[in-house]
């Protein structure tokens, strides 16, 4: 993000054209980079120009790489319809390495539940966005993620306010904007959803996390997630997805009457609503 009160779809759309223009002039140091650690086989991330905020992933080529790069490209398309993927700026080969640029976060969950003062609005707001990002992600990509934890959900600070607006399942929702947008990342792992309940892992491994704030309401959250009947395969998805919803609405975080005198921040509503 290039400012703290980017909230606007189109605010991140209008710098990743910047950002885009700055890396094409920069171009031919692209390989530079690659060269300085061609002999380290793991994957890198760099920060870069203090003027021009993004970061930088470096990996091998290899089929996860690819998988990864495919669904970036195929999430960034579609980020005008979910706010909570991070924009893939530019993808390059060099050699036998993968370089992608992506938006710069802030932190990621595993930074952001170090923080002491954290109440219990703020992690249920924190879980909501991580399971939208995992549901959206669902729909768009029709994949299980298999690869829930704290370094892989990332937030950016925004500008404090007004309500982001869902239409799930043809009902409408709205999710108070506390200052932190969400995203997910790194999808190297993805696979094809099976008939079993694979897909339950995706939530409760990242929910798990929050246990550690030792928090009365999350906890009593995360026991009413483990009693939920499950089902098997698509069915079971859809199923899960609809219980998790009741969940965070029971619980007030996903609200169907916008308060009196609130800002919507999206006009045009995020619509979630999966198909067997």
């Amino acid at each position: 993000m290039i400012l703290n009160s980017n909230i606007d779809i189109n605010d991140r759309l209008n710098y990743a054209l910047i950002i885009k223009k700055y890396l094409k002039e920069t171009e031919k140091d692209d390989c530079l980079k690659i060269n300085k650690i061609r002999n380290k086989n793991r994957i890198i991330y760099l920060n870069t120009n203090k003027t021009y905020k993004y970061s930088c992933k470096i990996t091998k080529i290899n089929y996860k790489s690819l998988l990864d790069l495919k669904i970036q490209k195929k999430l960034t398309k579609e980020i005008t319809k979910c706010p909570h993927f991070s924009i893939l700026y530019k993808s390059k080969k060099c050699n036998n390495y993968l370089i992608n640029y992506n938006e710069l976060a802030n932190d990621d969950l595993k930074s952001y539940l170090k923080i002491t003062n954290l109440t219990s609005k703020y992690l249920f707001n924190t879980i909501c966005q991580i399971f939208l990002s995992l549901m959206f992600y669902y729909q768009i990509i029709k994949k299980l993620y298999n690869d829930s934890h704290d370094k892989n959900f990332l937030y950016y600070k925004i500008k404090k306010g007004g309500y982001f607006y869902y239409k799930i399942f043809n009902k409408d929702y709205y999710l108070e904007n506390l200052g932190y947008l969400w995203t997910i990342i790194d999808f190297e792992y993805s696979s094809d959803i099976t008939n079993d309940i694979t897909y339950y892992y995706d939530y409760s491994k990242i929910l798990y996390y929050f246990l550690s704030k030792q928090n009365k309401k999350i906890n009593k959250f995360y026991d009413n997630f483990f009693n939920l009947s499950l089902m098997k395969g698509k069915k079971g998805v859809i199923k899960l997805i609809k219980d998790i919803i009741e969940l965070l609405k029971e619980n007030k975080v996903l609200l169907t009457i916008l308060p009196e005198n609130s800002i919507v921040i999206n006009k045009n509503p995020y619509i979630l609503n999966i198909n067997n």
